[in-house]
């Protein structure tokens, strides 16, 4: 499924799931391609990726703004809880072509995480992109960040990374 969203705010959505795997308060792509121009992303509440989450897929995201989003975590393999992309999250991106993650022209402000007691986080206040083992790791090659702004992300639960490649 293809998806493009242009000139939109998404403002207070949540989606919440006990597992660390759901989220995406504002916008959720499974598979195909995830566009998305000139829109807002404002205090947006998630399991992960606290505003957008897209798994399977391509994502290109231009000229957006994303303030105050947070993922909250839900419970993975091992019963730890911990949110991962507090603005956006991208996981097993397709690599079918040159690319497949586009950040261009973005400003990433106050997003944040869930950090367990006893992690310091390091799942991307931001930004998290994850492939898991049955996809080659992520790399520079799959991810352009261009031209984006990040400030004061980060600052619910200590240092922590602001864009989490893995």
């Amino acid at each position: 499924t293809n998806m493009v969203i242009a000139d939109c705010i998404f403002r207070r959505n949540r989606a919440f799931s006990s597992r660390a795997f759901g989220g995406g308060a504002a916008i959720r792509g499974l598979g195909g391609d995830v566009r998305i121009w000139n829109c807002i992303f404002a205090d947006n509440r998630a399991s992960t990726g606290g505003a957008v989450h897209v798994t399977s897929g391509n994502l290109r995201i231009f000229n957006s703004k994303f303030f105050d989003n947070f993922a909250t975590g839900g419970r993975d393999d091992r019963g730890i809880v911990a949110g991962a992309g507090g603005g956006l999250r991208v996981d097993r991106a397709l690599k079918s072509r040159p690319l497949p993650i586009l950040i261009c022209g973005c400003l990433f402000q106050r997003n944040d995480i869930q950090r367990p007691r006893n992690r310091n986080g390091d799942d991307g206040s931001a930004v998290e992109v994850y492939n898991d083992i049955t996809h080659l790791p992520a790399s520079m090659e799959t991810v352009a960040v261009i031209k984006t702004t990040f400030l004061e992300n980060g600052r619910r639960g200590g240092a922590g990374n602001v864009l989490m490649i893995h």
